[in-house]
């Protein structure tokens, strides 16, 4: 039995993880680990996927239950009105299942 990441940044390894193995599995997938600076506008999602041409951008979240703050909201909105798949993730699973949605 394997245990579950219990913080965002165990999550992020793990989703990272699961990555690499579609990467090598000959999927066409690349991502970016985004991370807060001042080149950066605030509340831009953790995570940006490119999985089959379809950008796909990721909120990471601490299985236990934390929220989005309200700005990570209103960036996921103004991505997903660009035309990008949004989501936030608390796991593998979640992740997975945005890139399902983006191939479809």
């Amino acid at each position: 039995m394997t245990t579950k990441p219990r913080t965002e940044r165990a999550v992020t390894a793990a989703i990272v993880r699961s990555l690499k193995a579609r990467k090598a599995a000959g999927q066409r997938v690349n991502w970016l680990k985004l991370h807060g600076s001042a080149c950066q506008r605030s509340g831009e999602p953790d995570l940006l996927i490119v999985h089959e041409g379809r950008p796909v951008l990721v909120e990471i979240k601490r299985p236990s239950g934390s929220r989005p703050t309200p700005l990570q909201v209103v960036r996921l909105r103004s991505w997903r009105s660009a035309g990008a798949i949004c989501g936030v993730a608390r796991s593998v699973d979640d992740v997975d299942w945005l890139l399902d949605v983006a191939t479809k």
